[in-house]
């Protein structure tokens, strides 16, 4: 038994090292906005929806809500500090927040995906269309629709809530790369 987790082990590893992006884009446009002029962004919160509590197996929405909370402070805007450490950054305090500042990045169409079975391995997926938007004019500058997977390494893999955390993470990587 030690031998096959082992054997596991060592071929989740050597997945997690593999050139495979965790991003997935369906659609963007443009490719390569032209952001870096931005100083002030408010950042948005990737809406995981309270409903989902059930469907996840969690005792209450209350519950359910709180890892959301998690996912987003904790994973997601912990990695846009350090992705876009330069600019100054408004983060949103849960769903609907108004938007601040000379650019927004914005997150709508948001719906989870489960395709990890634990001990034998797969990925969570976050499906979410992004929009980055000038506030000052309201022109949209990027939009596209991706898909992020809970690729990452730790022992926060074990947990339904550190994988989609990892596939926030990701999102804040991509959404960097932008910059």
């Amino acid at each position: 038994m030690k031998k096959i987790a082992f054997i596991n082990s060592i071929v989740y590893i050597l997945l997690q090292l593999s050139g495979c992006s965790p991003v997935q884009i369906t659609s963007e446009k443009p490719k390569n906005p032209k952001l870096s002029n931005y100083k002030t962004i408010f950042v948005g919160w990737i809406d995981l929806s309270v409903n989902n509590w059930r469907s996840f197996g969690y005792n209450s929405p209350g519950v359910w809500n709180g890892y959301i909370r998690e996912i987003n402070v904790d994973w997601f805007q912990a990695e846009m500090k350090s992705e876009l450490s330069s600019k100054r950054l408004i983060f949103a305090r849960g769903p609907g927040a108004t938007p601040a500042g000379q650019l927004a990045i914005l997150f709508s169409r948001t719906y989870l995906e489960r395709h990890c079975v634990p001990g034998f391995g797969g990925y969570d997926y976050i499906f979410t269309t992004v929009t980055i938007k000038d506030l000052r004019n309201g022109r949209i500058l990027y939009m596209g629709k991706i898909s992020s997977s809970s690729k990452g390494f730790g022992p926060s893999q074990w947990r339904l809530e550190g994988r989609f955390g990892f596939a926030a993470r990701n999102i804040a990587g991509f959404i960097g790369s932008k910059f």
